[in-house]
């Protein structure tokens, strides 16, 4: 029994040794935020509390959270399609194109066309889209057609619970101001609510922009003219005059022969038959040497 007395003792003096250091480390961080000459006077005092106790941008406090998590029960989705359409006339197909985007309630964001094709980049309200993709046919021949999704939910509430923690600050600090006492004072929570201001420009834009690709869908539409295949026909005096040129072809051909016969076979001739003369002919050196070595000598006396 002594043994658990004195370790329930113990314990209880290391956890209030624990609860005066985590004071003093609080009351020690409050007094490092806070601004110079304003933590003694009672009307600023809240300013150097928002400092401190005031959660992050990015982390909501314990209210902000449960309201993220009550409202989080809707999902945010941002659609994107991409479209290509083969069409016979590329002007009438972009009219008919910017006709039916307007149909559906929706805009042509850009648009870009050449010889070679046209593009569009259309904004449509998501409920239209369907519908949108399915009318897109009747302007031309569907060659490829693609569809995505993009869950952005988390981004969506996490700029939102962003924006509304920053913009209570701006309220209290507005009202520090209000109430500030010195030109210290004053610039202290100029120079704060100036940051916090900047904050909440950049992630409104950046929440703007995100609630209008959920709202809208973007699709990428690419227009290309239709491929014509053309049969070239000869006519009658056009394949006359080619059966002509491949006549007066061969015949060239054929003169280039003789003549290449003419010119390198009139010499060849005449040099096997100077050789025949000389060797076997009126001068039949070679029939007079062979003669010669078959005729019996005759024998020694």
């Amino acid at each position: 029994m002594r043994k658990f007395l004195t370790v329930a003792v113990l314990g209880l003096a290391a956890f209030g040794l624990l609860a005066a250091c985590a004071k003093r480390a609080d009351y020690g961080t409050a007094a490092e935020y806070a601004p110079a000459g304003m933590t003694q006077s009672a009307d600023m005092t809240g300013f150097a509390a928002d400092r401190t106790a005031s959660p992050e941008p990015g982390a909501p406090d314990g209210g902000t959270a449960a309201n993220l998590a009550n409202a989080q029960t809707g999902r945010k989705f941002v659609h994107t399609a991409q479209l290509e359409l083969e069409v016979v006339d590329l002007d009438a197909a972009a009219q008919a194109l910017e006709a039916l985007i307007r149909s559906f309630g929706g805009y042509a964001e850009s648009s870009n066309s050449s010889q070679s094709g046209a593009a569009f980049a259309i904004r449509v309200p998501v409920g239209r889209l369907d519908e949108l993709l399915g009318s897109v046919g009747e302007i031309g021949k569907i060659l490829s057609r693609s569809r995505n999704v993009q869950d952005v939910t988390e981004s969506f509430y996490d700029l939102e619970g962003r924006l509304r923690t920053l913009r209570i600050l701006e309220d209290r600090y507005r009202d520090y101001l209000r109430r500030a006492t010195n030109i210290e004072e004053i610039l202290q929570v100029e120079r704060t609510l100036s940051e916090t201001t900047g904050q909440i420009e950049g992630l409104e834009g950046s929440f703007r922009d995100l609630s209008g690709q959920i709202e809208q869908a973007t699709v990428h539409v690419q227009l290309y003219p239709e491929r014509t295949v053309e049969l070239n026909r000869p006519s009658f005096l056009n394949a006359l005059r080619r059966l002509l040129a491949g006549f007066g072809d061969v015949v060239r051909s054929v003169a280039l022969i003789l003549l290449g016969m003419i010119i390198y076979g009139v010499p060849l001739v005449l040099l096997l038959a100077t050789l025949w003369w000389l060797l076997f002919g009126r001068v039949g050196l070679l029939r007079r040497l062979f003669v010669l070595v078959t005729r019996p000598g005759k024998a020694p006396k």
